[in-house]
């Protein structure tokens, strides 16, 4: 396990503020466009699952998205290709997709991401239905989700993230 996932999951950093994302599913249908999704400050509500047919027609870009392997022992990358606009939720998105299971179902999340300081914070909001919190997963359900997001917001040189800190309905996650 590399011992800065490890360190980031135990120690928390500080508040941070600037743009703002939220994407909740399944629901569609609610979106505030911006034309810069990265600089703009923008809340959107949309279905990761299926276009809702009211985002503009924009060119598709190739992203690195991370996800453990079969032994939780490292993270590969996985090169997928999503519509531009708005990226960075799509690239989240995609991500928890990919760590959650049937009985740990995330219902939303926000990025709020901090360019001067190089800091995203990612708040996270389960399912109410789910029958599982967050301290209940395992290391390696832990390594999937918060290390597949912290790797994949990290690694893209574009958005120049260099720390990420997770939250649950603003109250940082502690293990």
């Amino acid at each position: 396990m590399n011992i800065k996932i490890l360190a980031f999951l135990l120690f928390g950093t500080m508040l941070v503020s600037g743009c703002t994302w939220m994407c909740r599913y399944p629901l569609a249908g609610e979106n505030t466009l911006s034309s810069n999704p990265i600089t703009d400050q923008v809340t959107t509500t949309s279905s990761l699952s299926s276009s809702s047919g009211t985002e503009p027609a924009n060119n598709t870009v190739t992203v690195t998205i991370y996800k453990a392997d079969s032994q939780c022992e490292t993270l590969i990358a996985e090169k997928v290709v999503l519509p531009q606009y708005r990226l960075l939720v799509r690239v989240v998105g995609k991500a928890i997709e990919q760590a959650t299971s049937a009985n740990f179902d995330i219902a939303g999340y926000r990025v709020n991401l901090d360019r001067q300081r190089q800091f995203a914070t990612v708040d996270l909001q389960l399912n109410p239905n789910t029958g599982r919190q967050f301290i209940s997963l395992s290391f390696c359900e832990q390594f999937a989700l918060f290390g597949s997001l912290r790797q994949t917001l990290t690694d893209n040189p574009n958005w120049q993230i260099e720390e990420v800190r997770f939250t649950q309905l603003g109250k940082e996650i502690i293990f």
